[in-house]
Protein backbone atom coordinates (compact mmCIF):
# COMPACT_ATOMS: atom_id res chain seq x y z
CA UNK A 1 0.00 0.00 0.00
CA UNK A 2 0.98 3.68 -0.60
CA UNK A 3 3.39 4.77 2.65
CA UNK A 4 0.82 7.68 3.09
CA UNK A 5 -2.41 8.32 5.37
CA UNK A 6 -6.29 8.23 3.15
CA UNK A 7 -6.45 11.70 3.69
CA UNK A 8 -3.04 13.05 1.99
CA UNK A 9 -2.92 13.75 -1.38
CA UNK A 10 -0.19 12.35 -2.96
CA UNK A 11 0.67 13.48 -6.53
CA UNK A 12 1.63 11.55 -9.84
CA UNK A 13 4.64 13.43 -9.87
CA UNK A 14 4.69 13.63 -13.48
CA UNK A 15 1.29 14.56 -14.32
CA UNK A 16 -0.11 16.08 -10.84
CA UNK A 17 -2.72 13.36 -11.12
CA UNK A 18 -3.79 12.65 -7.33
CA UNK A 19 -2.69 9.03 -6.44
CA UNK A 20 -4.09 8.90 -2.94
CA UNK A 21 -6.95 5.74 -4.56
CA UNK A 22 -4.00 4.05 -6.46
CA UNK A 23 -1.98 1.08 -4.45
CA UNK A 24 1.60 0.61 -5.28
CA UNK A 25 1.78 -3.12 -5.68
CA UNK A 26 3.28 -5.46 -7.83
CA UNK A 27 1.48 -8.21 -9.37
CA UNK A 28 2.32 -11.05 -11.82
CA UNK A 29 5.99 -8.58 -12.72
CA UNK A 30 3.37 -5.63 -13.16
CA UNK A 31 3.61 -2.41 -11.28
CA UNK A 32 1.06 0.03 -10.26
CA UNK A 33 0.99 3.16 -12.42
CA UNK A 34 -0.70 6.12 -12.90
CA UNK A 35 -4.12 6.25 -14.97
CA UNK A 36 -3.60 9.23 -16.40
CA UNK A 37 0.11 9.15 -17.56
CA UNK A 38 1.68 5.57 -16.76
CA UNK A 39 4.03 7.07 -14.60
CA UNK A 40 4.71 4.05 -11.94
CA UNK A 41 3.13 4.69 -8.80
CA UNK A 42 6.39 4.27 -6.89
CA UNK A 43 8.13 6.83 -8.22
CA UNK A 44 6.00 9.40 -6.70
CA UNK A 45 6.32 8.25 -3.42
CA UNK A 46 7.97 10.92 -0.76
CA UNK A 47 10.71 8.08 -0.17
CA UNK A 48 12.38 8.31 -3.40
CA UNK A 49 13.10 11.91 -2.58
CA UNK A 50 16.08 10.62 -0.58
CA UNK A 51 17.26 14.46 0.22
CA UNK A 52 20.41 16.04 -1.76
CA UNK A 53 23.76 15.45 0.71
CA UNK A 54 23.13 18.95 2.47
CA UNK A 55 19.78 17.80 3.28
CA UNK A 56 21.12 14.72 5.14
CA UNK A 57 23.65 15.75 6.63
CA UNK A 58 24.39 20.32 6.85
CA UNK A 59 28.46 20.51 6.62
CA UNK A 60 31.25 21.51 4.43
CA UNK A 61 31.71 18.47 2.41
CA UNK A 62 27.83 17.66 1.94
CA UNK A 63 27.61 21.59 1.10
CA UNK A 64 30.77 21.46 -1.56
CA UNK A 65 28.73 17.78 -2.88
CA UNK A 66 25.72 19.43 -3.22
CA UNK A 67 27.17 22.47 -4.90
CA UNK A 68 28.96 20.22 -7.26
CA UNK A 69 25.28 18.11 -8.00
CA UNK A 70 23.01 21.16 -8.31
CA UNK A 71 25.20 22.65 -10.73
CA UNK A 72 26.48 19.09 -12.80
CA UNK A 73 23.51 16.99 -12.50
CA UNK A 74 20.35 19.68 -11.99
CA UNK A 75 17.61 17.52 -13.18
CA UNK A 76 18.77 14.47 -10.94
CA UNK A 77 19.46 16.29 -8.14
CA UNK A 78 16.24 18.49 -7.90
CA UNK A 79 14.37 15.10 -8.88
CA UNK A 80 15.60 13.97 -5.15
CA UNK A 81 15.14 17.36 -3.09
CA UNK A 82 13.55 16.44 -0.05
CA UNK A 83 10.48 18.47 0.47
CA UNK A 84 10.67 20.17 4.14
CA UNK A 85 11.64 23.00 5.16
CA UNK A 86 14.39 22.16 7.73
CA UNK A 87 18.21 23.31 6.51
CA UNK A 88 17.00 24.99 3.48
CA UNK A 89 17.62 28.56 5.09
CA UNK A 90 20.93 27.60 6.58
CA UNK A 91 21.53 26.68 2.71
CA UNK A 92 20.34 29.82 1.47
CA UNK A 93 22.12 31.90 3.99
CA UNK A 94 25.53 30.51 3.42
CA UNK A 95 25.50 30.45 -0.04
CA UNK A 96 24.35 34.33 0.15
CA UNK A 97 27.07 35.18 2.26
CA UNK A 98 29.60 33.52 0.11
CA UNK A 99 28.32 35.57 -2.91
CA UNK A 100 28.02 38.65 -1.30
CA UNK A 101 31.71 38.47 0.10
CA UNK A 102 32.86 38.28 -3.62
CA UNK A 103 30.57 40.91 -4.64
CA UNK A 104 31.62 43.20 -2.36
CA UNK A 105 35.08 43.33 -3.24
CA UNK A 106 35.36 45.85 -6.01
CA UNK A 107 33.56 48.14 -4.51
CA UNK A 108 34.54 48.80 -0.90
CA UNK A 109 36.55 51.99 -1.06
CA UNK A 110 35.90 52.85 -4.57
CA UNK A 111 32.49 54.69 -4.22
CA UNK A 112 32.63 58.54 -2.91
CA UNK A 113 31.87 59.16 0.82
CA UNK A 114 32.99 55.62 1.57
CA UNK A 115 34.84 55.70 4.88
CA UNK A 116 37.24 53.34 3.67
CA UNK A 117 38.21 55.43 0.68
CA UNK A 118 38.90 58.55 2.75
CA UNK A 119 41.25 56.40 5.40
CA UNK A 120 43.27 55.46 2.77
CA UNK A 121 47.22 55.70 4.09
CA UNK A 122 45.76 56.38 7.86
CA UNK A 123 46.89 54.48 10.96
CA UNK A 124 43.11 53.07 11.30
CA UNK A 125 42.97 51.94 7.13
CA UNK A 126 43.19 48.31 8.09
CA UNK A 127 40.63 48.19 10.66
CA UNK A 128 37.88 51.07 8.75
CA UNK A 129 38.38 48.23 5.52
CA UNK A 130 37.53 45.60 7.91
CA UNK A 131 34.86 47.09 8.84
CA UNK A 132 33.56 48.47 5.68
CA UNK A 133 33.83 45.14 3.79
CA UNK A 134 31.94 43.63 6.83
CA UNK A 135 29.25 46.35 5.93
CA UNK A 136 29.50 45.71 2.34
CA UNK A 137 29.14 41.50 2.81
CA UNK A 138 26.18 42.25 5.08
CA UNK A 139 23.79 44.35 3.00
CA UNK A 140 24.59 42.87 -0.04
CA UNK A 141 23.58 39.22 1.63
CA UNK A 142 20.70 41.11 2.38
CA UNK A 143 19.74 42.62 -1.26
CA UNK A 144 21.00 38.61 -2.22
CA UNK A 145 18.23 37.02 0.21
CA UNK A 146 15.54 39.36 -0.48
CA UNK A 147 16.26 38.85 -4.18
CA UNK A 148 15.91 35.26 -3.67
CA UNK A 149 12.34 35.41 -1.63
CA UNK A 150 11.14 37.58 -4.57
CA UNK A 151 11.84 34.93 -6.58
CA UNK A 152 10.04 31.64 -4.43
CA UNK A 153 6.90 34.24 -4.70
CA UNK A 154 7.67 34.47 -8.14
CA UNK A 155 7.86 30.51 -8.96
CA UNK A 156 4.99 29.70 -6.82
CA UNK A 157 2.92 32.27 -8.94
CA UNK A 158 4.54 30.89 -12.24
CA UNK A 159 3.72 27.26 -10.84
CA UNK A 160 -0.25 28.80 -9.98
CA UNK A 161 -0.53 30.25 -13.39
CA UNK A 162 -0.03 26.59 -15.11
CA UNK A 163 -1.49 24.45 -12.83
CA UNK A 164 1.19 22.97 -10.74
CA UNK A 165 1.53 22.03 -7.11
CA UNK A 166 4.15 23.61 -5.83
CA UNK A 167 4.43 23.40 -2.42
CA UNK A 168 6.42 26.62 0.05
CA UNK A 169 8.80 24.32 1.29
CA UNK A 170 9.22 22.73 -2.09
CA UNK A 171 9.91 26.36 -3.29
CA UNK A 172 12.44 27.14 -0.99
CA UNK A 173 14.26 24.14 -1.22
CA UNK A 174 14.47 24.57 -4.38
CA UNK A 175 15.43 28.20 -4.11
CA UNK A 176 17.72 27.81 -1.56
CA UNK A 177 19.62 25.21 -3.59
CA UNK A 178 19.36 27.29 -6.81
CA UNK A 179 21.26 30.20 -5.08
CA UNK A 180 24.61 28.44 -5.76
CA UNK A 181 24.37 30.80 -8.73
CA UNK A 182 24.38 34.09 -6.70
CA UNK A 183 28.17 32.78 -5.88
CA UNK A 184 28.91 33.11 -9.77
CA UNK A 185 27.98 36.61 -9.93
CA UNK A 186 31.02 37.22 -7.69
CA UNK A 187 33.40 34.86 -9.35
CA UNK A 188 32.61 36.44 -12.76
CA UNK A 189 32.54 39.51 -12.05
CA UNK A 190 35.96 39.01 -10.29
CA UNK A 191 37.35 36.90 -13.28
CA UNK A 192 36.47 39.78 -15.53
CA UNK A 193 38.32 42.15 -13.33
CA UNK A 194 41.59 40.01 -13.47
CA UNK A 195 41.00 39.66 -17.25
CA UNK A 196 40.77 43.30 -17.52
CA UNK A 197 43.89 44.16 -15.23
CA UNK A 198 45.95 41.29 -17.29
CA UNK A 199 45.53 42.59 -20.41
CA UNK A 200 45.93 46.41 -19.65
CA UNK A 201 49.35 45.44 -17.96
CA UNK A 202 50.43 42.99 -20.44
CA UNK A 203 49.14 43.99 -23.63
CA UNK A 204 48.05 46.80 -25.94
CA UNK A 205 44.95 45.62 -26.77
CA UNK A 206 43.05 48.04 -24.44
CA UNK A 207 43.21 51.57 -26.12
CA UNK A 208 44.85 53.83 -22.95
CA UNK A 209 42.76 56.94 -23.40
CA UNK A 210 39.29 58.11 -22.53
CA UNK A 211 36.36 57.25 -24.05
CA UNK A 212 34.27 60.23 -25.04
CA UNK A 213 30.61 59.13 -24.05
CA UNK A 214 29.10 62.56 -24.01
CA UNK A 215 26.83 62.31 -27.05
CA UNK A 216 24.80 60.04 -24.63
CA UNK A 217 25.80 61.32 -20.75
CA UNK A 218 28.55 64.19 -19.70
CA UNK A 219 31.50 62.02 -18.97
CA UNK A 220 34.35 60.88 -20.50
CA UNK A 221 36.09 57.46 -19.00
CA UNK A 222 39.27 55.79 -19.67
CA UNK A 223 38.40 52.30 -21.93
CA UNK A 224 40.24 50.38 -18.91
CA UNK A 225 37.52 51.60 -16.36
CA UNK A 226 34.69 51.15 -19.15
CA UNK A 227 35.23 47.89 -20.59
CA UNK A 228 35.37 46.74 -16.50
CA UNK A 229 32.55 48.13 -15.85
CA UNK A 230 30.64 45.81 -18.45
CA UNK A 231 33.02 43.02 -17.14
CA UNK A 232 31.76 43.09 -14.04
CA UNK A 233 28.15 43.62 -14.83
CA UNK A 234 28.34 40.95 -17.14
CA UNK A 235 29.53 38.76 -14.27
CA UNK A 236 26.66 39.76 -12.40
CA UNK A 237 23.91 39.08 -15.44
CA UNK A 238 25.77 35.46 -16.05
CA UNK A 239 25.42 34.84 -12.55
CA UNK A 240 21.84 35.51 -12.35
CA UNK A 241 21.47 33.21 -15.38
CA UNK A 242 22.80 30.50 -13.68
CA UNK A 243 20.15 31.41 -10.80
CA UNK A 244 17.50 31.71 -13.41
CA UNK A 245 18.04 28.42 -15.12
CA UNK A 246 18.83 26.29 -11.97
CA UNK A 247 15.55 27.57 -10.45
CA UNK A 248 13.54 26.50 -13.68
CA UNK A 249 14.67 23.20 -13.58
CA UNK A 250 13.86 22.79 -10.17
CA UNK A 251 10.59 23.85 -10.33
CA UNK A 252 9.94 21.39 -13.10
CA UNK A 253 11.12 18.69 -10.99
CA UNK A 254 9.54 19.55 -8.01
CA UNK A 255 5.88 20.99 -9.63
CA UNK A 256 4.37 18.02 -8.15
CA UNK A 257 6.52 16.55 -5.69
CA UNK A 258 5.10 14.96 -2.35
CA UNK A 259 6.21 16.12 1.04
CA UNK A 260 7.32 13.49 3.22
CA UNK A 261 4.28 11.97 5.25
CA UNK A 262 3.93 13.35 8.84
CA UNK A 263 3.73 10.83 11.47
Amino acid sequence: MLATQPSQLLNCEACGYDLSAVEDTQVAGKTSVCPECGEPVANSLPQRRSGTYWQNRPELFPLVCTWYDVLRHPKRTFRKVRIEKRHAWKLLVINSVIAAFLLADPWVGVLAGDPVRAARGGEAELLIKGIGYAAYTLLITLAIIGLTLIEIRGVRFFSNRHGWKLSENAALQVCAHASVGWIFCGLLSLLGMATMTALALKTKIIPQTHLDLTPIIPVRVMWHDALGFVFVVGGYLLGMVIFETLAYVGVRQCRFANAPTRK
